[in-house]
């Protein structure tokens, strides 16, 4: 467990612990991407956390990090895992960037870190940098490093830069980047 300033922890979570919290994972996805640019609904943040989510944390090499409040209640979460041929997520983006950008960045071998929802009135205070670090220091070493965000997230787009990652390509407001 990590200490952000005192009152915010980060903690690597088992998939049991991630399974047991997935309606609170949905309740930080709803209050992290319900306004613009992302305008997800209800009905889609009910979807990530009864469907999407739990496909997600069946998958073997699942990484998840959680953030805690002064009070122990979830505040935010990260996760990702090792990306490989034939799952949806890496099917699109090989759409997106054609052969030669999927061979050079790995496609299909990567590690993809799949969300990164933090509740908003704990943006701009080093949760989301702390939960994607911790993520991403549970990847296979040397591996590529992939994921996707809305083209207008600027604070989550700032983020992603300040972390190394560039722009790698996009396609109808979605853009994927990458860290080598």
């Amino acid at each position: 467990m990590t200490a952000l300033d005192g009152d915010t922890t980060i903690e690597v979570l088992s998939t049991e612990q991630a399974v047991a919290l997935t309606a609170e994972f949905g309740r930080i996805y709803f209050d992290a991407f319900s306004e613009p640019p992302y305008s997800r609904s209800r009905l889609q943040a009910d979807h990530f956390s009864r469907q999407v989510l739990p496909e997600h944390l069946a998958r073997e090499d699942t990484v998840v990090a959680l953030a805690r409040d002064a009070d122990g209640d979830p505040i935010g979460f990260c996760y990702g895992y090792q990306g490989r041929s034939g799952q949806y997520w890496t099917e699109y983006v090989r759409g997106i960037l054609g052969s030669r950008l999927s061979r050079e960045w790995s496609l299909g071998e990567h590690f993809e870190v799949a969300e990164l929802a933090v509740e908003a009135e704990y943006r701009g205070h080093g949760v989301g940098r702390a939960l994607i670090l911790e993520v991403m220091a549970g990847a296979p070493e040397g591996s590529v490093v992939l994921l996707g965000t809305n083209e207008h997230a600027d604070p989550a787009l700032g983020l992603y830069r300040s972390l190394g990652f560039e722009e790698i390509r996009g396609n109808a407001g979605y853009v994927v980047l990458g860290r080598r």
